[in-house]
């Protein structure tokens, strides 16, 4: 974990699962040809990262992809990071704050596996489910994403909510909440 393990060392945790995963899948129980990846935030970077990486090394990817406000564009140059900055659970001086440990290296912002969004070709990636909400630092970044996959024909559904926050997902006590995961779900559905 951050930061006593920064940059590539959840990522190379995240590959080994998922490797294990395949290799085992008769006693997990699972389908190997229906492992998927996903999470939010800084997980979803990890999910997105994953699936650029084992393209690149010829390794098995996941079914789908589900990315729920995902950092993918850890330069934070999108205008919901000033726009958002403070007032809205996540702010941009935590997500700097985040960023610091992960990265010994800040000259490699740009490097795919970091910033999935500087990708230059997703032709191939598994397809996605994209999640954002208004009220987030990240909303321009995810969104950005989902549409940099699209313009790689990768199959991809963007969800923007509205009146939403970062680590809505996790806020059960919220009634519409349930109405929202259901949405994206039914989406994911057609994916996996």
């Amino acid at each position: 974990m951050v930061p006593e393990n920064p940059y590539p060392a959840s990522l190379n945790d995240f590959d080994t699962v998922f490797d294990r995963i395949a290799s085992n899948h008769e006693a997990l129980g699972v389908d190997p040809e229906r492992i998927f990846v996903g999470e939010g935030s800084a997980g979803g970077n990890l999910s997105a990262a994953i699936c650029i990486r084992r393209q690149a090394q010829s390794k098995t990817l996941p079914k789908a992809q589900l990315l729920i406000y995902p950092v993918t564009d850890l330069i934070f140059s999108h205008d919901s990071i000033e726009e958002l900055a403070e007032g809205f659970f996540l702010s941009n001086e935590n997500i700097y704050w985040f960023r610091a440990p992960y990265l010994e290296e800040q000259t490699a912002l740009k490097d795919v596996l970091i910033s999935p969004l500087y990708s230059q070709d997703l032709s191939g990636q598994p397809p996605a489910v994209l999640v954002t909400a208004s009220f987030d630092v990240l909303r321009d970044e995810g969104g950005a994403y989902a549409e940099l996959l699209k313009r790689f024909k990768v199959e991809t559904f963007l969800h923007s909510f509205d009146g939403y926050m970062h680590g809505f997902v996790n806020m059960e006590m919220v009634s519409v909440v349930n109405e929202a995961i259901i949405k994206f779900c039914n989406d994911f559905k057609k994916i996996y």
